[in-house]
Protein backbone atom coordinates (compact mmCIF):
# COMPACT_ATOMS: atom_id res chain seq x y z
CA UNK A 1 0.00 0.00 0.00
CA UNK A 2 0.91 3.15 -0.99
CA UNK A 3 2.32 6.02 1.56
CA UNK A 4 1.82 9.53 1.54
CA UNK A 5 5.05 10.36 4.06
CA UNK A 6 7.56 11.97 2.76
CA UNK A 7 11.03 11.72 4.57
CA UNK A 8 12.76 14.84 5.28
CA UNK A 9 16.76 14.80 6.07
CA UNK A 10 17.39 17.82 8.02
CA UNK A 11 21.09 18.24 9.35
CA UNK A 12 22.07 14.72 8.79
CA UNK A 13 19.03 13.29 10.54
CA UNK A 14 16.39 11.40 9.02
CA UNK A 15 12.87 12.46 9.59
CA UNK A 16 9.21 11.79 8.31
CA UNK A 17 6.95 14.84 7.37
CA UNK A 18 2.97 13.49 7.88
CA UNK A 19 2.08 16.71 6.58
CA UNK A 20 3.45 17.21 3.50
CA UNK A 21 1.28 17.02 0.42
CA UNK A 22 2.64 16.21 -3.22
CA UNK A 23 1.16 18.36 -6.26
CA UNK A 24 -1.50 15.55 -7.43
CA UNK A 25 -2.49 15.92 -3.63
CA UNK A 26 -2.79 19.70 -3.39
CA UNK A 27 -4.53 19.41 -6.94
CA UNK A 28 -7.29 17.32 -5.91
CA UNK A 29 -7.76 18.83 -2.12
CA UNK A 30 -8.53 21.85 -4.77
CA UNK A 31 -10.48 20.47 -6.65
CA UNK A 32 -12.55 19.32 -4.14
CA UNK A 33 -12.81 22.75 -3.12
CA UNK A 34 -13.83 23.74 -6.01
CA UNK A 35 -16.93 21.07 -7.06
CA UNK A 36 -17.94 22.19 -3.35
CA UNK A 37 -18.06 26.12 -3.93
CA UNK A 38 -19.75 24.68 -7.16
CA UNK A 39 -22.75 22.92 -5.52
CA UNK A 40 -23.18 25.12 -2.88
CA UNK A 41 -23.45 28.27 -5.18
CA UNK A 42 -25.88 25.91 -8.01
CA UNK A 43 -28.18 25.55 -4.37
CA UNK A 44 -28.22 29.32 -4.60
CA UNK A 45 -29.29 29.11 -8.37
CA UNK A 46 -25.48 30.10 -9.88
CA UNK A 47 -23.28 28.20 -12.16
CA UNK A 48 -20.06 27.40 -11.72
CA UNK A 49 -17.57 26.26 -14.70
CA UNK A 50 -14.99 24.47 -13.23
CA UNK A 51 -12.63 24.57 -15.83
CA UNK A 52 -13.01 28.47 -16.03
CA UNK A 53 -12.34 28.80 -12.54
CA UNK A 54 -8.90 26.72 -12.30
CA UNK A 55 -7.97 28.64 -15.27
CA UNK A 56 -9.10 32.07 -15.67
CA UNK A 57 -7.86 33.99 -12.38
CA UNK A 58 -10.81 36.74 -13.25
CA UNK A 59 -13.93 34.20 -13.25
CA UNK A 60 -12.14 32.81 -9.93
CA UNK A 61 -12.14 36.42 -8.52
CA UNK A 62 -16.02 36.94 -9.40
CA UNK A 63 -16.81 33.56 -8.30
CA UNK A 64 -15.46 33.70 -5.38
CA UNK A 65 -16.78 37.37 -4.91
CA UNK A 66 -20.19 36.06 -5.45
CA UNK A 67 -19.85 33.61 -3.11
CA UNK A 68 -18.14 35.60 -0.46
CA UNK A 69 -21.56 38.12 -0.78
CA UNK A 70 -23.89 34.84 -0.34
CA UNK A 71 -26.22 35.09 2.60
CA UNK A 72 -25.04 31.37 3.41
CA UNK A 73 -22.75 30.95 6.34
CA UNK A 74 -21.68 27.55 4.18
CA UNK A 75 -20.91 29.62 1.07
CA UNK A 76 -18.78 31.70 2.28
CA UNK A 77 -16.78 29.54 3.85
CA UNK A 78 -16.14 27.42 1.00
CA UNK A 79 -15.32 30.91 -0.86
CA UNK A 80 -12.77 30.99 1.85
CA UNK A 81 -11.44 27.75 1.37
CA UNK A 82 -11.09 27.82 -2.03
CA UNK A 83 -9.83 31.26 -1.68
CA UNK A 84 -6.51 29.72 -0.27
CA UNK A 85 -6.02 27.49 -2.40
CA UNK A 86 -6.40 29.45 -5.12
CA UNK A 87 -3.89 32.02 -3.78
CA UNK A 88 -5.84 34.69 -5.53
CA UNK A 89 -6.17 38.07 -4.53
CA UNK A 90 -8.74 38.94 -1.40
CA UNK A 91 -12.20 39.38 -2.45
Amino acid sequence: MPSNRVMVFMEGKRQESMNALSTDERQALQLVEIIDLKWLLAGEGHRVHVERLQTEPDYARECLALAAASASEAVRAAALRLQARLDTSPI
